[in-house]
């Protein structure tokens, strides 16, 4: 067994650059142009100030730059939805019908870098400067990828709002099937990302 260290750095609140403050017509796109420099990934949420049901097409790519795509069912009302992966930069947010008055930006959700198949391979995890919960950690989804399915190397929930000052520190430790001689890239990575 190895030990990785990650330590993410500052990490802050990132917006993604779009803003559906008018009615947008079914299937219109709208270019994104942020990168979450410093992170390795987060969730998005989506937000509405009273928009009907519509379902959402994230397309993105995760740290490695693996193409994804993910669909989720939109906030209904005044309320907010996340995505289950966890992207490093957003290409395009594609809604199947009209809605009004959605906002898109990253959640305080991290992706992983390697593949977590268990809670047992976090060694310690810090967020400002205090110790994080084993539950705080969703291990990787191993389920055959779809535009559902969640991340495939797993996720850290933040206790608290990320601010561009508090830090992250994670200690996880690799299974064999992640490092040494018998690796392989799913052990290491997860699957592939499903892309449409």
């Amino acid at each position: 067994m190895e030990f990785f260290s990650l330590y993410f750095g500052q990490i802050g609140q990132f917006a993604i650059d779009i803003a559906y403050s008018a009615t947008v017509s079914s299937g219109a796109a709208r270019a994104v142009t942020v990168s979450a420099a410093g992170m390795t990934g987060g969730f998005v949420n989506l937000t509405s100030a009273g928009g009907a049901l519509v379902t959402y097409t994230i397309t993105g790519f995760d740290q490695y730059g693996q193409k994804m795509t993910e669909t989720i069912t939109g906030p209904a009302g005044s309320s907010t939805v996340t995505s289950v992966k966890t992207y490093k930069y957003v290409i395009s947010i594609t809604q199947s019908a009209t809605s009004t008055s959605i906002t898109a930006g990253y959640g305080d959700v991290l992706g992983l870098p390697y593949r977590l198949p268990v809670r047992d391979y976090v060694v310690g995890a810090n967020f400002n400067a205090t110790a994080v919960a084993l539950s705080a950690f969703t291990v990787a989804d191993a389920t055959t990828v779809s535009a559902t399915t969640g991340d495939v190397r797993g996720r850290l929930t933040l206790p608290s709002a990320a601010d561009g000052v508090k830090r992250v520190v994670v200690a996880l430790a690799l299974a064999g099937i992640a490092s040494g001689p018998s690796a392989t890239r799913v052990g290491a990575l997860g699957l592939t990302q499903y892309s449409a």
